[in-house]
């Protein structure tokens, strides 16, 4: 708030960076791409959220990969195990650590992306209690 009006004006002191703290990003691979579950449910909120919109996050249940393109945290709980899908309020969710995240957005293998809702009522409809690895 305070340095894009400074930017816009033509008057803000830019800094150049100091070239010998440069660091290079490396490319994502596939591997890193697919959910990692043993990160705990902070992490695997992080990850997908740090793989939006490209290349994003996906899991793979039943051998067909799902791409995750929103999620959301919420407060609910499930004693189920970590990696299963559950249907909550007509979404699905991935449980963590006994917390579920809320796919909110999903693309299944071969189709385009859908919300949460459609994908239950779709790809997803017999994957209640399926793992997702």
């Amino acid at each position: 708030r305070e340095t894009m009006p400074a930017i816009l004006a033509g008057n803000h002191e830019s800094i150049p960076q100091n070239e010998d703290e440069v660091t290079f990003g490396y490319n994502i691979s596939k591997e890193e791409e697919r959910l990692d579950l043993t990160r705990g449910y902070q992490g695997v909120y992080d990850q997908i959220r740090g793989l939006i919109p490209v290349p994003c996050a996906y899991f793979t249940v039943d051998g067909r990969k799902v791409k995750v393109w929103k999620a959301e945290k919420t407060d609910e709980y499930s004693e189920k195990e970590t990696g299963t899908l559950v249907f909550i309020d007509k979404e699905i969710g991935l449980v963590v650590d006994g917390r579920i995240i809320r796919l909110k957005e999903l693309q299944p293998e071969g189709k385009q992306k859908m919300n949460s809702r459609e994908f239950r009522n779709g790809a997803g409809r017999n994957w209640e209690g399926k793992k997702a690895e």
